[in-house]
């Protein structure tokens, strides 16, 4: 009837019938599958469900699987068990390529390859996500070297921090937004007069500066 109990065959524990008694009162004490090497729990004929129907297919003995995915492998950057996924060696994309890159430890921080400062690789954007470790360039010289081929701090380190245009000294730790007396790359000759990118072409100077000159050969007051 509905509420007997009986003892586990495997732990003891009590059982409650329902419509009719459980075999086991959990998986872990169900019998394990008798291929050698196979922790499946027992199905059917001391088989677990996989080898029971490899038997069904192939009317032999079951044999333990020679495919390596069917084993749960460790990923080899992070650890993680990948089970049956298609990655034999990584669970994921990303944990290949940062295997490839980095002998599965990446990097918390890179140097700009322009200024020398570090550049941290734990910091989150706006969306959540983390730069990437192949990043080269801080987010002042990126802007400037993408554009000019030059940053505003080399040109600082060439020429002093004095603006080339009004004369007065360029604040170089302002932030990129916000202030229009941060530091930023100036063409002497502008290029709509025919001034190219060359670095003897370019000078530090104020944003504001650089605004007011326009694609003026003199500074408009």
């Amino acid at each position: 009837m509905p509420g007997d109990t009986r003892p586990c065959p495997t732990c003891g524990i009590a059982m409650t019938r329902t419509r009719c008694f459980p075999k086991f009162c959990s998986e872990d004490c169900r019998p394990r599958c008798a291929v050698d090497g196979c922790e499946n729990p027992t199905r059917k004929l001391t088989w677990c469900a996989g080898h029971y129907q490899q038997q069904r297919d192939s009317g032999a003995p079951p044999r333990p699987f020679r495919h390596k995915w069917s084993k749960r492998i460790p990923c080899l950057n992070c650890g993680a068990s990948n089970g049956n996924s298609k990655h034999r060696r990584f669970c994921t994309d990303a944990c290949r390529v940062a295997f490839a890159l980095h002998g599965g430890q990446r990097p918390t921080y890179v140097n700009c390859v322009a200024c020398g400062v570090e550049v941290s690789l734990l910091a989150r954007g706006k969306r959540g996500q983390r730069r990437k470790s192949c990043v080269k360039f801080c987010n002042p010289c990126r802007q400037d070297y993408d554009k000019y081929k030059m940053t505003s701090r080399e040109l600082a380190a060439r020429d002093g921090t004095d603006c080339g245009i009004c004369g007065t000294p360029v604040d170089m730790t302002l932030p990129l937004s916000g202030d229009l007396m941060r530091p930023s790359v100036d063409h002497i000759l502008a290029r709509a007069n025919g001034g190219t990118h060359d670095p003897d072409n370019l000078q530090l100077a104020h944003l504001q500066c650089n605004m007011r000159k326009s694609n003026r050969a003199m500074l408009v007051t």
